[in-house]
């Protein structure tokens, strides 16, 4: 998967943003790595209060700009933050996913949250 780009549609992109990127942003998509479906969306449509259908074992989602991570009916429900205008005194924040672990840190390196994917059963 090097080199390629996967987004979604942001609650301030339009058109003219998928125009620009010469590609359309879907407000959500599901993607498989290592044979675990992760859920991609921005967080003003769908939401871990608003799943999508067919959502897969982690979600992930942005929106609020506030970083978390939990585990919600056998998911794990994760949201970056935001490495630039973090909310509601949350320090600046982003995602790591790997073979084990879904990783909330800080800039500075800080491991604020993880869980353990194997947690999660992964059977559909």
């Amino acid at each position: 998967m090097a080199g390629t780009l996967i987004a979604v549609r942001g609650n301030c992109d339009s058109s003219r943003t998928e125009e620009l990127f010469n590609f359309a942003l879907p407000i959500q998509r599901t993607i498989s790595i290592n044979n675990i479906f992760i859920t991609l969306t921005h967080g003003h449509v769908y939401n871990r209060n608003n799943l999508p259908e067919n959502c897969g074992k982690i979600f992930l989602s942005g929106h609020t700009h506030v970083g978390l991570i939990d585990k919600l009916n056998n998911k794990i429900i994760a949201n970056p933050g935001s490495i630039s205008k973090p909310r509601n005194g949350s320090k600046k924040s982003y995602i790591i996913i790997d073979e084990q672990f879904v990783i909330l840190k800080t800039l500075d390196g800080e491991v604020i949250k993880k869980v353990d994917i194997k947690q999660i059963d992964h059977s559909l």
